[in-house]
């Protein structure tokens, strides 16, 4: 069995879209930060395991995401036109500020979800 991708859908940050592997559902937000003073800004992404209703309720915190999806991701995101410069990010480092050890492949020593 694949990746399982829904239709994005827009939100007031954003977008988002929800992704199925085996039996573990995915959330991908996507959210634009503008540069100051420019015209140009970034796209970010995240990705985590969608908690449901019952995790919702038990506050049960972020999880690793299977590499099968970060590498199908990797692909879905590669094939859309007009976007260039994709950046990998481990959560812990890119939450702390350093955007400088970011790679070129999700499933890279160094990033992660």
């Amino acid at each position: 069995m694949g990746v399982v991708v829904e239709d994005p859908e827009q939100e007031d940050f954003g977008w988002y879209l929800k992704l199925r592997y085996s039996v573990t559902c995915y959330l991908f937000i996507l959210g634009y930060r503008p540069e100051d003073g420019g015209s140009n800004g970034v796209w970010i992404g995240s990705i985590e395991p969608a908690p449901g209703l019952l995790g919702t309720v038990l506050g049960h915190g972020r999880k690793e995401v299977d590499g099968t999806v970060l590498a199908s991701l990797s692909e879905v995101i590669k094939a859309i036109p007009g976007i260039s410069d994709v950046s990998w990010h481990h959560r812990g480092v890119f939450d702390s500020g350093d955007e400088s050890r970011g790679t070129a492949s999700p499933n890279e020593p160094g990033s992660s979800s």
